[in-house]
């Protein structure tokens, strides 16, 4: 058996190599002070935008397996797929948003970490 850390690790591995570490770095701060709802529609309809909206969906399926959503993000597109996101999170109890705000967070770190530097970005301390 598995623990949470080993899941979240497992899961941020298997998704980091395609995602942008600029935008995953900008998230957790995003969430924290705007919320996971407000955080994750930012996101939504804006061609600068299309870096973060493929983080949340890896976000939304890290989600589903945790047991945090009823279905895995499902869409023509990844805008699509994050509105399926939001669309379930929305209707969850004030408790369920926290935990899966607190997921999220953990899961962020993780995810962080895994993404691979690009080749002139600076070596940061907090990494």
């Amino acid at each position: 058996m598995k623990n949470l850390e080993q899941i979240r690790a497992a899961n941020a591995i298997a998704c980091a190599d395609s995602l942008e570490r600029q935008a995953v770095r900008k998230l957790p701060a995003l969430v924290l002070a705007n919320g996971l709802l407000a955080a994750a529609s930012f996101s939504l309809d804006s061609e600068s935008r299309n870096d973060m909206r493929a983080i949340w969906v890896a976000v939304g399926i890290h989600l589903h397996q945790r047991g945090h959503l009823k279905a895995a993000p499902a869409g023509a597109d990844d805008n699509a797929k994050v509105r399926s996101v939001l669309r379930d999170l929305a209707g969850r109890s004030s408790l369920e948003l926290q935990n899966a705000t607190a997921e999220v967070l953990a899961y962020l770190g993780y995810l962080k970490r895994f993404t691979p530097k690009p080749a002139a970005e600076p070596n940061h301390p907090e990494d």
